[in-house]
């Protein structure tokens, strides 16, 4: 309505731009930007229409929210829409937020210490995992509970990821021996091998636990 202010924003922080991005109406968000609608203010998370928009957004409109931010905010919030797309798997985004944006790829969540390649690997995202490591993804960071890539591998059961890390990595490569060699249509027993096998790729080494009691993986 005439009068009306565009970037009027609710008790959740929520503004209308806010709204329509997060529930996917890519044309009134279309529309509020044409009024001129802020995409740089932050609701109570700290975030903006630009990673709200992941989920359900177009390529189109998330350059056009995208070319809205101040150049202060792009690094932080290319950074979140990255991870955002790593959680839910959306692989043609993270291509297009990796290629148009500037994510920093290593960033740890000061909340969890995940980085989006170790999102992608507790989904099992094969694709978006390699695309995240040919984009200088490092392997050797763990989260605040200790999780390391290889771990979330086994708990995938993925077998594909398990090769994925195998390269360029030697000693990853003599630690499959210890767990891996089983005929291709054996399932891998995440949970036994998350218990006896334990990789520490910051130092670079592997230590097998054979007895080792039952730890917690998430």
């Amino acid at each position: 309505a005439q009068g009306e202010n565009v970037n009027s924003i609710n008790d959740l922080g929520w503004t209308p731009l806010m709204q329509a991005v997060r529930n996917g109406h890519n044309e009134l968000a279309r529309f509020l930007l044409l009024k001129n609608a802020d995409v740089t203010i932050c609701n109570h998370h700290g975030v903006t229409a630009f990673t709200l928009a992941v989920p359900n957004c177009d390529e189109e409109l998330l350059a056009a929210l995208y070319d809205c931010l101040g150049d202060e905010l792009r690094e932080a919030e290319s950074t979140n829409a990255l991870q955002v797309a790593c959680l839910q798997g959306l692989l043609s985004t993270a291509t297009w937020l990796l290629t148009n944006t500037v994510p920093q790829v290593n960033m740890v969540s000061p909340t969890t210490g995940v980085t989006p390649l170790l999102l992608a690997m507790m989904g099992g995202h094969y694709d978006l995992a390699e695309l995240l490591l040919k984009f200088g993804a490092d392997k050797s960071i763990t989260s605040m509970l200790g999780q390391d890539v290889f771990q979330l591998a086994l708990v995938s059961g993925d077998r594909k990821l398990l090769r994925l890390l195998q390269e360029d990595s030697p000693t990853l490569t003599s630690c499959f021996s210890l767990r891996v060699k089983k005929p291709e249509d054996e399932p891998i027993d995440p949970l036994y091998t998350s218990n006896n096998i334990h990789l520490d790729l910051q130092r670079d080494t592997c230590t097998l636990f054979r007895n080792s009691p039952s730890r917690p993986v998430f």
